[in-house]
């Protein structure tokens, strides 16, 4: 398989691409975080946090081989020292996995696909030796669930910020999750959950929800945003407190 300028991922790369993903940078990245970028792709979020961590360093995690090779490059061609490239799936177990190589929209297949490694972000956390993981993105197409559910001790350790991506279509047909579920578990597990906002005009980029209110989030996700949300979660107040987002 080989990409080119015909990707359907590439033909959407503008210069405004994910405006909302920058701003969140503005507000919450300190200059010395360190942050993974679960699923990094092609790189642009993970070059866009190593602008914002000059005294830190970003872990920029890519599982499909084809991608990860154009990852490699375009962080090389960067010339950003504080970028480390791993590739390996996440997940809730240590080994390898099948894994269907699909442009942005590569995915872990069990009973399908290439053989890559898969690792639970605490191994990973683990081998590179990291004292502090500040930020995490996850967006892996539809298993971010088992992946928080298994490191939630090790982002509640390290005080963590998560942006996830909640994909309600993927979540059923890619990774067999009830959508309900993940929405009654993001509420009960983390203090603090926002929807990221497109294209907010009032001044306010985020939408807070309580525990309680899983259907309200559910409603939100499959209808409002047409079934997929950027939350942002944690359970330290405190680390939201640079934000000028409206929270």
């Amino acid at each position: 398989m080989n990409l080119d300028e015909n990707d359907p991922y590439f033909a959407g790369i503008g210069d405004s691409f994910e405006p909302e993903f920058e701003r969140l940078c503005n507000d919450l990245i300190c200059d010395d975080y360190v942050c993974a970028d679960v699923g990094a792709n092609l790189g642009l979020k993970t070059l866009l946090l190593a602008q914002h961590v000059p005294n830190g360093r970003v872990i920029a995690i890519e599982a499909a081989p084809t991608v990860a090779e154009l990852l490699a490059k375009n962080i090389d061609h960067s010339d950003m020292k504080n970028i480390t490239i791993v590739k390996t799936a996440i997940g809730d177990a240590d080994g390898t996995t099948g894994f269907i190589d699909a442009s942005a929209y590569g995915h872990i297949s069990a009973s399908s696909g290439v053989e890559v490694p898969v690792q639970r972000l605490s191994t990973l956390v683990s081998e590179l030796n990291l004292n502090r993981l500040d930020f995490v993105k996850i967006d892996v197409e539809g298993y971010e669930f088992p992946i928080l559910r298994n490191s939630i001790e090790l982002l509640n350790k390290f005080r963590s910020i998560i942006l996830l991506e909640f994909n309600s279509w993927c979540q059923i047909v890619l990774s067999d999750v009830n959508p309900k579920e993940f929405s009654e578990w993001i509420l009960t597990k983390f203090s603090n959950v926002y929807a990221v906002l497109r294209n907010a005009t009032d001044g306010s980029s985020l939408r807070r929800f309580r525990q309680g209110e899983a259907l309200d989030l559910l409603h939100y996700n499959m209808v409002e945003d047409r079934l997929v949300t950027d939350l942002l979660v944690t359970n330290f107040e405190e680390r939201l407190s640079l934000s000028r987002s409206g929270l």
